[in-house]
């Protein structure tokens, strides 16, 4: 689950981000995120690490692919 701008995302049973409903919002805020902080040494980490970049890069093409599409699509 990741949550990003007061708005939760569930992932999908291939890690990937499922897309939420479209909504349109005129507020004026920045948006928000929550995340967790987990310490892990060792292999644990480094996987751990591997695992955290993997996940981010993936989440950072998806959205760029949609801001890469017409609205309303």
């Amino acid at each position: 689950m990741i949550m990003l701008g007061g708005h939760t995302y569930e992932m999908a049973d291939n890690d990937e981000p499922k897309d939420p409903p479209r909504r349109r919002s005129n507020r004026q805020e920045p948006p928000t995120a929550e995340f967790e902080i987990v310490i892990a040494e060792g292999a644990e980490g480094e996987a751990l690490a591997r695992r955290q970049a993997e996940v981010l890069w993936e989440v950072t093409k998806w959205q760029a692919s949609r801001q890469q599409q017409p609205p309303g699509t």
